[in-house]
């Protein structure tokens, strides 16, 4: 199974969350090519068996730079694709020291379907 691997990264920790899934599916036998998506033109990317793209989530959605690349994306009908969002471990607040309760960090960190 051939994988190209695109990930987008503001502050560098992308980079180390696409090394890891890229890690984890090369020891299953996956060839896994990883690219910038800012290395990579959206319109001619090559046929695979699946396209995957990471990106953190700002605010619920993933950056603008990883959505317009999805909109230019030119990828074969019926093709396979997956998309992941990363975003940072809570924080104990600083004055209280207490952790944030789930629905705080729903709040910051919801999803899209």
């Amino acid at each position: 199974m051939k994988i190209p691997f695109y990930y987008a990264s503001k502050f560098g920790t992308g980079i180390a969350g696409a090394e890891d899934v890229q890690r984890a599916l090369i020891a299953k036998g996956v060839a896994v090519d990883g690219h910038h998506i800012r290395d990579v033109d959206p319109t001619a990317l090559p046929p695979a068996d699946q396209h995957v793209l990471s990106s953190p989530g700002r605010l619920g959605r993933p950056l603008g730079r990883a959505r317009r690349f999805l909109k230019h994306a030119k990828l074969p009908a019926g093709g396979r694709y997956a998309l992941l969002t990363t975003a940072g471990a809570p924080r104990p607040d600083k004055k209280a020291g207490e952790m944030p309760t789930a629905e705080e960090i729903a709040r910051w960190q919801s999803g899209r379907s």
